[in-house]
Formats: C-alpha cells, sequence, structure tokens
C-alpha cells in the first residue's frame, strides 16, 4: 500500500497536491472548531504548517534543500558519466536533464568511440588466438571472451536512450522529497546510504581490476594489454546492479517512512479523540 502511495506521489501534479493539502488544512481547522478552540490562536506548530504549505516542489532551490537522495548517490552518477554510460546532469538546482547538445553526451560520444576502437582491436586479436588454439577449455575461455565484449556495444541504445526518462525519474525524487517534507515536517533522510554508495562504487573499480589482473596473470593467452578493453565494461555491468539496489533501497526507506508517519498521525489522532471524550 505504501508502495502505491509513494509512486503516486511521484506522478502527482503540483496543483493536484497543493488542493489536497488545502483541503486537510481545511479539515484540520473544522476539527478544531469541533473540540471548541479558537481557530485564531495558533500555536508554533500551526505557524510551521503554514511556512510548509509555502513551499512548492516546482521550485529548484527548495528541491535542491531537501533533496537527500541525491545528494547520498550522487557519486554513483557520476561513475555513470565518467563511464559514458548515463551522460545525465545537475543543470539547474533540483533538476536532472539530459541533452544531446550537453557537454556530458558530447564527453560519452567521445569516449565510446575511442573505447571502441580499443575493444575492436581486442577483439580481433582474441578471434586470432582463438583460431590458434588446440585443447578444448582454453577454446571455450577464449569464446566467453569475445562475448564479454559484446555488452559494451548496449552502451548506446540501453544507456543513453532512456537518459532522458531517468533523468525524469531522479529530478521527481526532488520533488517527491520536497512534498514528503511539506506532509510530515519532517525530511526524508537515507540511513548510511552514502557509505553504501561509497563501499560499492569503490569496490565496483577494485572488483573489475582485480579480477582482470588475476586473469591476466593465471590464464594462458590472455595478455595484459587485452585487458583496457574489459575495465570499463565490467564496471559497467557492475555499477548496474549497484544502482538498481540503491533505487530498490531508497523506495524502501521512503515507503517505510511514510508507513511510520502514518502510524504516528494516527496514534496522535486517537489520542485527541480520547481526551476529548
Amino acid at each position: 500500500m505504501c508502495l502505491d502511495f509513494l509512486g503516486l506521489m511521484l506522478k502527482l501534479e503540483d496543483h493536484h497536491f497543493d488542493e489536497a493539502i488545502d483541503y486537510s488544512l481545511l479539515q484540520n481547522d473544522m476539527r478544531h472548531v469541533q473540540l471548541n478552540r479558537n481557530i485564531y490562536e495558533k500555536s508554533p506548530r500551526d505557524y510551521e504548517r503554514e511556512q510548509r504549505k509555502l513551499l512548492s516542489s516546482q521550485d529548484g532551490d527548495t528541491c535542491e534543500i531537501h533533496d537527500q537522495f541525491y545528494r547520498d548517490h550522487k557519486l554513483l552518477l557520476v561513475l555513470f558519466r565518467a563511464l559514458a554510460v548515463m551522460p545525465i546532469t545537475r543543470s539547474r538546482p533540483g533538476t536532472i536533464t539530459f541533452s544531446w547538445r550537453s557537454n556530458a553526451t558530447t564527453y560519452a560520444i567521445c569516449f565510446y568511440i575511442v573505447s571502441t576502437l580499443v575493444v575492436l582491436y581486442v577483439g580481433y586479436e582474441r578471434i586470432m588466438i582463438l583460431r590458434s588454439i588446440r585443447k578444448f577449455d582454453d577454446y571455450i575461455y577464449a569464446i566467453l571472451f569475445v562475448v564479454f565484449l559484446v555488452p559494451h556495444f548496449w552502451i548506446p541504445f540501453v544507456g543513453w536512450g532512456v537518459a532522458k526518462q531517468v533523468a525524469i525519474y531522479k529530478t521527481n525524487w526532488g520533488k517527491f522529497q520536497v512534498r514528503y517534507y511539506r506532509v510530515t515536517g519532517e525530511n526524508l533522510q537515507f540511513p548510511n546510504l552514502k557509505t553504501i554508495i561509497v563501499i560499492l562504487s569503490v569496490g565496483c573499480l577494485l572488483l573489475a581490476v582485480c579480477f582482470l589482473l588475476s586473469l591476466s596473470a593465471l590464464l594462458e593467452g590472455f595478455l595484459l594489454r587485452h585487458t583496457t578493453a574489459y575495465y570499463h565494461i565490467i564496471t559497467m555491468i557492475n555499477m548496474n546492479c549497484a544502482l538498481w539496489y540503491i533505487n530498490c533501497r531508497g523506495i524502501k526507506t521512503a515507503s517505510q517512512s511514510l508507513s511510520e508517519c502514518f502510524r504516528r498521525v494516527f496514534q496522535h489522532n486517537n489520542s485527541d479523540i480520547r481526551c476529548s471524550l
């Protein structure tokens, strides 16, 4: 249920959200009248709620202040951009965009061209080695290392093709966190997420380097210069898995936080009803 509500808040238009907030404030004022309270005697909490009501999820500076999710996993996005997998940028406060004319996309295209030349050169040498191998086990390994080069050619179609949708998704996270703050009065926090992302990012790089260097040292026919074609491929695959995990963890944290917020509100309302009785 919380996951459905989270998805709704990510997609909800701002004017619909404002209407819901206004209705909630009206209902709260009516409840004060029913409890014979003077609605003109506002508590500090009432003033704080009015200030939160003035916030807009369409304002980039406001989103920048509350977008903790972006700050936590920024390192992972930078590594994706460095490997030319996802050329999205923080073009202005609170907004992530993708453009074919941006510097990030130009860099990605240049990086891809250079890495493609390296991959083709190494692939040609691997095929030549494949033709000279006679042992069955070595032949299987040689085929696998040729196949491992194929994911490189998916990058323009898988990464760049969905970059615009990914940018919209990341931007909506900022808007959602503003709306979360307006409703709950608390900023959405992701405990230990930044530390986990640093460990995963460094781990992806070290895993690729150690794996390829060990293969070069232990596997006959796998030359050290051949490893240059595989570093970005293996790192890209590992980082895609890491990004999937981080997105799932972010959704889980947001859902649990919403659930906990609803639970506290229900308990508070029930205690008010019991006091009035």
